[in-house]
């Protein structure tokens, strides 16, 4: 940890973990180059340890974009290829369980979606941009010339000053991008499509957990009612 006059510095990050594996812990180290935009630095720890595995089966996970379905032409090989793998499955009219032909039918869609649409992939923060990523990378050369130097009170001032640019901008773009976001879904709410607006909906308030605040009484009984709670408080 550096103290705020950017000369002290002491240890007071540590590692904690259980006795009875304390001896899978093989190295601790800190690594003065990481930027996590903290006074503290990055303390890393490598462990040897042996974990059970779990054997949850063999299942995967489909998670198509459905959405390709809106071109016409996606569309309608999906049901070109649809009608001729289920034309290839034996035409008696008993084919066995009620499990087992919907097994066959379960594997035809995942095949022929396998092939026609294309996998959902998962989108990590789309707010975060090049011009973000650039101000992160100015912010960690201007944190490494301070800790080269960290008597030099000009290049210490530098470094926070680019610390707080960089803190603003990062979280003007993040604001920006979350507010398109609630413009889009107000669109979509004006021309009913219902399936985009909850998509940005639920884009818009992934991670969000409102802050429940529980007061008890002198029996011990929750409060829920605010004028009680302050009154307690």
């Amino acid at each position: 940890w550096v103290a705020p006059n950017g000369t002290t510095v002491n240890q007071i990050d540590h590692i904690a973990i259980q006795k009875r594996f304390i001896n899978s812990i093989k190295d601790v180290r800190t690594y003065r180059g990481a930027d996590c935009d903290s006074d503290h630095f990055m303390v890393v720890a490598r462990m040897n340890i042996k974990l059970k595995k779990m054997n949850r089966g063999n299942h995967e996970k489909m998670n198509f974009c459905v959405s390709n379905f809106n071109d016409m032409g996606t569309r309608e090989r999906y049901v070109t290829a649809i009608e001729t793998r289920i034309a290839q499955e034996p035409t008696e009219e008993v084919q066995g369980s009620v499990n087992e032909n919907w097994k066959d039918i379960r594997e035809a869609i995942h095949e022929v979606s396998r092939s026609t649409l294309n996998k959902r992939r998962k989108k990590n923060k789309c707010w975060f941009n090049e011009a973000c990523t650039a101000k992160v990378e100015e912010r960690k050369a201007a944190k490494l010339r301070w800790l080269d130097d960290g008597g030099n009170e000009t290049i210490k001032q530098e470094y926070y000053r680019i610390r707080r640019e960089t803190q603003r901008f990062i979280r003007r773009t993040k604001r920006e991008y979350y507010n398109s976001l609630i413009r889009e879904a107000e669109d979509d709410f004006t021309h009913h499509r219902s399936r985009q607006m909850y998509q940005n909906l639920k884009r818009a308030t992934k991670g969000y957990t409102r802050r429940e605040t529980f007061v008890k009484d002198q029996q011990g009984n929750v409060i829920t009612n605010q004028d009680e709670i302050a009154k307690r408080r």
